[in-house]
């Protein structure tokens, strides 16, 4: 794509960035600060993509979802933007969208005392709430039972999106726990003749270890590395992004 490659100044805004995300949702406004300081002085690619993504996810714990939306929705759009990166996207909007059919879900039991058997009458709601994930697929609805109180129906429900499961809650998955690391670790480097990008050696946290070499934008274990910068590497797993340093040898 003819993207430039991130120089040590913008590796080293990146990897402040992400640690003051670390430091949980309580620094999230300080994260949206720091954020939008940085990401004009950031080229577009992978690492401008990777503070955006801190930014958005402090949004998020800040309950400012409206900008978070538009965030999401501009990067998961952008040319730029990595496929692991526009993945991580589709997760947190597809969280979004589950909220809006929930608040639909409201409406109705509103009206009716009760939740509908099916999401089908949603569809006729001006305007309707998405009534897929965000790959296409529709949601898993259904109703269930109330835990201590029997015989009364239709007072609850089960909403998921088969990608996400129990994930799909945004409330649940912003709760978890920040991981130090992917579930694969950098061991070394494995210079590539004529290239001033080396690829990187990984081996696996838990054992069995194995080991794999990756390029950029290359994926193993459901991690992709999404760039090898001069002191830092570029993760992405699930809902979260990693800026680790990079082995020395």
């Amino acid at each position: 794509m003819g993207l430039h490659a991130a120089r040590p100044e913008e590796e080293r805004a990146v990897a402040f960035l992400y640690d003051q995300w670390k430091n949980g949702p309580a620094n999230a406004t300080a994260v949206v600060q720091a954020a939008d300081e940085i990401l004009p002085r950031l080229p577009p690619g992978p690492w401008r993509d990777a503070a955006e993504a801190f930014r958005i996810f402090a949004l998020l714990e800040a309950g400012q979802t409206d900008k978070a939306r538009l965030a999401l929705e501009a990067l998961h759009g952008a040319y730029s933007t990595a496929p692991a990166v526009a993945e991580w996207c589709k997760r947190w909007l597809t969280r979004l969208d589950r909220e809006q059919v929930r608040e639909a879900l409201r409406a109705v039991y509103r009206r009716e005392i009760r939740f509908p058997e099916s999401l089908a009458p949603l569809a006729a709601l001006s305007p309707p709430p998405a009534m897929t994930d965000r790959w296409g697929a529709p949601w898993r609805y259904r109703l269930s039972p109330l835990k201590r109180i029997s015989g009364i129906t239709a007072q609850s429900y089960l909403l998921e999106s088969p990608s996400l499961g129990r994930l799909s809650d945004l409330a649940t998955a912003l709760a978890q726990p920040r991981p130090q690391s992917p579930s694969i670790r950098p061991v070394g480097l494995v210079p590539q003749p004529g290239q001033a990008m080396p690829l990187v050696r990984f081996e696996t946290i838990r054992p069995p270890v194995e080991q794999a070499i990756l390029a950029a934008r290359s994926s193993w274990k459901g991690v992709t590395l999404l760039d090898v910068g001069d002191a830092f590497l570029l993760l992405a797993e699930n809902d979260f992004l990693f800026v680790l340093r990079r082995p020395e040898r």
